[in-house]
């Protein structure tokens, strides 16, 4: 697999090589040109169709070839690319989620020796620990509000009205830097990165949902999301 400046070499050697096959043509082609004309003048009496000569000829398939490769370089390139940055993301999302069990792991173990949880009654630790279908629909919700947020106005369907929330629950985004190569402008993989708070953490690890790491996961969260919110038993208001 080349890396980027070498795909950037062999890109610009067939480009340079296509220029100079265009130059060549068209000087072949004006001088068959020139030749037909003087032909035509001397034998007005017999016309005939304009020729190719056979370097012209030979021109044209080199250009062809050229282009033909050129092609398939960038192509290479982009296929390439898109691998790459997919291995990248893979590990970015495994080395994220290693550290969300990480912190999951210390949390628990705060909580464990915390006076202020092990002084709760046992009726408050039963209540968390078996939520009742409102409280569960109602973190769904929040989850829902809190993920369409993040999304385009035409992506977020079905959301549930908004309400207040605590501003140290919302998302935020860390935009990955714009691509300035056309041949990864043409890989449209968004590789921002999510800040999710720890209370906005918890709401997720509650509903046994994967907490999302990146903008690609929103989408398939949301679902996730929804999927969850409807199995519930109805809640009579």
């Amino acid at each position: 697999m080349d890396t980027k400046d070498q795909y950037q070499q062999k890109i610009t050697a067939f480009e340079q090589r296509i220029q100079q096959y265009q130059q060549q043509l068209t000087t072949a082609l004006d001088t068959t040109a020139t030749t037909d004309r003087r032909r035509s003048n001397s034998e007005r009496n017999q016309p005939k169709p304009p020729s190719i000569s056979k370097e012209a000829l030979s021109l044209l398939q080199l250009l062809e070839e050229a282009y033909s490769q050129l092609r398939q370089t960038r192509l290479d390139y982009a296929t390439d690319y898109q691998q790459q940055l997919q291995e990248r993301r893979t590990v970015l999302v495994q080395e994220r989620q290693a550290l969300i069990k990480e912190r999951q792991l210390a949390m628990d173990k705060d909580r464990a020796t915390d006076p202020f949880v092990l002084s709760e009654s046992s009726s408050s630790l039963i209540d968390s620990l078996e939520p009742s279908p409102a409280t569960l629909q109602q973190w769904c919700d929040t989850l829902l509000m809190l993920l369409s947020a993040l999304q385009p106005p035409s992506t977020a369907q079905d959301t549930p009205p908004p309400s207040p929330l605590s501003p140290d629950m919302a998302i935020h985004v860390i935009h990955a830097q714009t691509p300035t190569d056309p041949l990864e402008l043409s890989c449209p993989v968004d590789t921002s990165l999510l800040i999710v708070p720890t209370k906005t953490r918890e709401l997720f690890w509650k509903l046994s949902l994967d907490v999302p790491v990146g903008m690609d996961q929103v989408s398939a969260t949301v679902e996730r999301v929804r999927a969850k919110r409807a199995v519930l038993p109805s809640v009579i208001l």
